[in-house]
């Protein structure tokens, strides 16, 4: 199994795959493995069209909306916002 990964250029461990298949019979859907090469392909295929969790995520600029720089704001920076119910307060 391990040859026949380094020759095909397969991505699964062929020891994983082995102990796997091994632990439960060498059998698929209750049903016995015919080919053990034709599932190691299949192992390889699910593998390569698995998103790979260690990728860089895509960049924020991938949508505009959130294409946008971060801002630290400060108190002083809202007080223009804000209006003083007191000036208007008829006491």
């Amino acid at each position: 199994m391990r040859a026949f990964c380094a020759q095909n250029h397969l991505s699964p461990d062929p020891d994983q795959f082995f102990h796997y298949y091994q632990s439960i019979g060498w059998k698929a859907g209750g049903k016995p493995i015919a080919d053990w090469r034709a599932k190691l392909r299949e192992w390889d295929a699910r593998d390569r069209a698995a998103p790979n969790p260690s990728a860089p995520k895509p960049s924020a600029s991938a949508n505009p909306a959130l294409d946008y720089a971060q801002r630290d704001y400060r108190d002083e920076d809202f007080t223009n916002l804000f209006v003083d119910l007191n000036r208007f307060s008829s006491a």
